[in-house]
């Protein structure tokens, strides 16, 4: 039996509403210890010292420069995309594209960054974020388009072209992009005046964290100091009251989408810019989806998301040292991804206790 799309538009309203009252900090703290313990006997169990493992973890994220520099890098296209899918989903629009939308904003930027220039440093790197936003943020605009068209229920729509997003990417460096006389999957490195400069001397640390900080501050004013903004929350809390008050659904669905991809391809770009210094098949990892679950742990508000990404950060850089001490990879996946499902669980308790049912 087909749900009513209304109602449904509701009662996502109703759990958005319910996120945002969320007190993150206490929740992603309690989060973290919990995973933390359960992470320690699986190291345990396989024969490393915990104590040992959360020496070399701390050094790699916190402890030394290097991998203070290193939490912030991998916190950078984390916090983008889940400020991106913040925007859309206090809107009422559920984004769940963040992957396709950094992975397009990816290819836009090194469509301008290797390939059209060389060109000032400034204006290189602007005109490449600003191209970067709109290859997101027309991504994003498919899923929206077909919403408001065709009734195409968003969250499906916006996942599904994450997928087509990434064989994009693979056809591009196997093909049109691929580096002349490279046998790997990797396009032409950028030129040099599109590269972001490092902050941190002796670190990995590049001005695209603070490009991120920026970003947050501005979705901050986008929702709370614009006309636009309120329009955005008034249709992801009520949408029956704005569509009262005259307020267009589909503009503010097609806004909100493309807000939300332009920042998601924003951080595509930051990773090109700042990492990679050119386009490389599976790049992103997942980070797109974990930006996802940044944004629901932060409850859709952009300074607690920025925390959240830290800490995410953090982790991952931890997570990497603990190779060193011959702990498989695969069981460093599992480090990371405790994190999320013990938060997630958390979270989904939350939701059930507050109506978001």
């Amino acid at each position: 039996m087909l749900r009513d799309p209304r109602r449904e538009h509701r009662r996502l309203a109703g759990m958005v509403s319910a996120l945002v009252r969320t007190p993150t900090l206490f929740y992603v703290t309690i989060g973290f210890a919990l995973s933390f313990a359960v992470g320690s006997l699986i190291i345990l169990a396989i024969g490393v010292g915990p104590v040992d493992a959360l020496r070399v973890a701390l050094r790699g994220s916190i402890t030394s420069l290097d991998g203070v520099g290193n939490s912030l890098v991998f916190a950078t296209p984390r916090l983008l995309v889940a400020l991106g899918a913040a925007v859309a989903i206090r809107s009422g629009v559920f984004n769940l594209g963040g992957e396709g939308q950094l992975l397009m904003g990816a290819i836009g930027a090194t469509l301008v960054a290797a390939y059209l220039g060389p060109m000032p440093a400034p204006v290189h790197i602007l005109v490449v974020m600003v191209v970067a936003a709109v290859f997101g943020g027309s991504w994003a605009m498919i899923a929206a388009v077909l919403q408001v068209w065709r009734g195409a229920n968003v969250l499906i729509t916006s996942l599904l072209l994450s997928f087509v997003a990434a064989f994009v990417v693979q056809y591009l460096v196997q093909g049109p992009l691929q580096q002349p006389g490279s046998v790997f999957s990797q396009s032409s490195r950028i030129h040099d005046t599109a590269e972001l400069p490092i902050i941190l001397p002796g670190t990995r640390l590049h001005l695209g964290f603070l490009i991120g900080v920026l970003t947050v501050v501005a979705v901050y004013l986008l929702l709370h100091r614009t006309p636009l903004g309120v329009e955005l929350r008034a249709a992801g809390f009520n949408p029956r009251a704005a569509l009262y008050a005259g307020m267009s659904p589909s503009r503010l669905v097609l806004a909100s989408m493309f807000i939300s991809g332009a920042i998601g391809g924003l951080g595509g770009a930051l990773e090109v810019m700042g990492v990679q210094f050119r386009l490389l098949q599976g790049f992103a990892g997942g980070v797109g989806f974990e930006g996802i679950a940044i944004a629901f742990l932060g409850a859709l508000k952009p300074f607690p998301i920025l925390l959240v990404s830290i800490m995410f950060g953090m982790l991952q850089a931890g997570v990497i040292q603990l190779q060193r001490l011959d702990i498989p990879g695969s069981m460093a996946l599992i480090m990371e991804g405790l994190p999320i499902l013990v938060l997630a669980i958390g979270g989904g308790i939350v939701l059930m206790r507050r109506g978001g049912r």
